[in-house]
């Protein structure tokens, strides 16, 4: 038994120390780590793609529901032009934040900065969508605010 423990170990480190399994593993680590880092990407990126889209869908459904408002719930024309341009300011933002995603290299994916970069992005879509769903949500209590 002890035989075979010291021709196994022997083996083992002749085959670590040769010159062709040193080139392979040098050659095929970096190429296996650039693969893995392509064919898995943030998640946070496709995230941040769909509450893009979500915060459009919310602008559209704003507008719908600002065209059915009546009585004291409708909002004066100063009010209506405010609130549009308020979604179209929530609409800038995303845009800014797909046009910084779509800036990184995706090769990059693991690196420290690059995703503590998507992850600040990722939080600043996620506090537009916030604020765009608030809206939407007080759209019959506008009125009360001031003009």
């Amino acid at each position: 038994m002890k035989t075979s423990l010291i021709l196994g170990l022997g083996i083992l480190l002749a085959g670590c120390g040769s010159d062709a399994t040193t080139s392979t593993a040098t050659t095929t680590a970096p190429a296996d780590t650039v693969s893995a880092a392509s064919a898995n990407p943030d998640p946070r990126v496709d995230t941040v793609r769909q509450q893009h889209q979500r915060l459009l869908s919310i602008q559209q459904e704003y507008l719908v529901q600002l065209g059915q408002l009546k009585g004291n719930e409708k909002l004066s024309p100063k009010r209506v032009q405010k609130s549009k341009e308020d979604y179209t300011y929530f609409i800038g933002q995303s845009q800014a934040n797909l046009t910084a995603l779509d800036q990184l290299d995706p090769a990059k994916a693991q690196d420290p900065a690059q995703v503590a970069l998507v992850g600040e992005i990722a939080e600043k879509q996620a506090s537009v969508l916030n604020l765009a769903k608030k809206k939407l949500a007080g759209i019959h209590n506008e009125h009360y605010l001031p003009q």
